[in-house]
């Protein structure tokens, strides 16, 4: 079972509901709940024990296990439900588990499938469910895609697959939109929790969240769908062989973007500081870098951190120029080491956000990163480190750079 559905809308009262169901009707029955983090698990789990409680449900439930890490509902009949994230290794070395739900299955990788799907071969019939809403751009999000690709084009004949969501083409401000989109509009979920989604999320955002709809799955942004995450590590980044400058187009913020050296560079995020209040400490900071580890500094002339310039050098930082061209080819070689994941990066907050904020503008003939929703400063200062460590090679990626976006 797969089900693609927005945020808010009751899919665990109702995913619940029918494990409840299976459990009580199925004997020694293991059910695991599994969801990427820690707080998911906690909160689906405190969802369900409230439900364990009711007065139809009480007389089943034999114990409900509230310490950390051993969170269970116990049933009469010897069937148990298991909570527990992904992240922190839970459901690897069970056996026999006759259900099995992933939920945020839009942050889900091979390796956890690998982990936790041979564990229901001993049941006699295993129920797996997926269930999760649309992956942003630098989601993990290949598992849930290819599932939901499979099943669009008939390929899954045993899957059932269920998407909700609102028109493609609906009004961000349509109420009957809303209602189509969720369920428990406006009786559980009010006009006012929608509204204040809107005010805090970016339209691309609010579309995937609140609306249930999928950005393109051939490609999203500037790199194809679950490339950036596939880059990501766990490693403690090498030393700089270069840094990049960046801000964003309103000069609010400026980011230090770091490239290591090597067949693989990782790619760091620095330093994120609003221009306003720490632009000196932000000179000082990479003065202060470029002398401890003799660096290359690298910044686009015509960007929006240009008016740095002065300053950098005033304070001795030795600076190596992009022109418009370089910028350019900056950003093509950086999305085509993702795409063939020659680069990595430490999931780094800010670098995540830029990431999911851009998109591409036109530049003659060519094309540049540009920003869709947000400031994307820290994904353009790694694409001109990287450039500065001399770490790129046309030549190294000349076939990934025909994918088209």
């Amino acid at each position: 079972m797969v089900i693609s559905i927005p945020r808010q809308v009751g899919k665990t009262f109702l995913i619940g509901s029918i494990i409840f169901a299976l459990c009580i009707n199925t004997p020694d029955t293991l059910a695991l709940w599994t969801a990427h983090r820690y707080v998911t698990a906690a909160d689906t789990f405190n969802d369900l024990k409230s439900m364990a409680q009711r007065a139809e449900l009480a007389p089943h439930v034999a114990r409900v296990t509230t310490g950390t890490g051993n969170q269970a509902i116990e049933f009469r009949n010897g069937s148990k439900i298991l909570f527990g994230a992904r992240e922190r290794g839970f459901g690897r070395g069970f056996k026999k588990v006759g259900i099995l739900v992933f939920d945020e299955a839009q942050i889900l990788t091979e390796n956890a499938i690998d982990d936790m799907v041979p564990a229901t071969n001993r049941a006699p019939n295993p129920l797996i469910v997926y269930m999760g809403t649309p992956p942003k751009p630098s989601d993990p999000g290949d598992v849930f895609t290819n599932l939901r690709t499979e099943a669009l084009a008939g390929d899954s004949e045993d899957t059932f697959y269920l998407e909700l969501s609102a028109d493609h083409n609906a009004s961000l401000t349509d109420r009957e939109q809303w209602a189509k989109a969720n369920p428990s509009y406006p009786s559980h979920t009010s006009a006012r929790a929608i509204l204040r989604m809107r005010k805090n999320m970016t339209p691309e955002s609010f579309l995937r969240e609140a609306y249930g709809i999928w950005d393109g799955t051939a490609t999203v942004g500037v790199f194809s769908s679950g490339s950036w995450a596939r880059c990501s590590t766990t490693s403690p980044p090498p030393p700089p062989a270069a840094l990049g400058i960046a801000a964003d187009v309103d000069q609010v913020w400026l980011s230090l973007g770091a490239a290591s050296a090597g067949d693989k560079p990782h790619l760091g995020s620095v330093l994120r500081l609003r221009a306003d209040r720490d632009r000196g400490r932000f000179v000082s900071e990479v003065k202060r870098i470029q002398d401890e580890r003799q660096c290359v500094v690298a910044i686009d002339v015509k960007g929006p951190a240009a008016y740095l310039i002065p300053e950098l050098e005033a304070a001795g930082v030795a600076l190596t120029m992009a022109g418009l061209d370089d910028f350019i080819q900056a950003c093509a070689d950086l999305r085509s080491a993702v795409e063939l994941t020659a680069v990595e990066h430490g999931n780094y907050d800010d670098l995540n956000a830029a990431v999911d904020a851009a998109g591409w503008r036109k530049v003659g003939d060519r094309r540049a990163f540009a920003r869709k929703n947000g400031d994307i400063s820290s994904l353009e200062s790694v694409a001109l480190a990287l450039w500065g460590a001399g770490a790129k090679r046309a030549s190294k990626y000349e076939d990934a750079d025909m994918v088209v976006v």
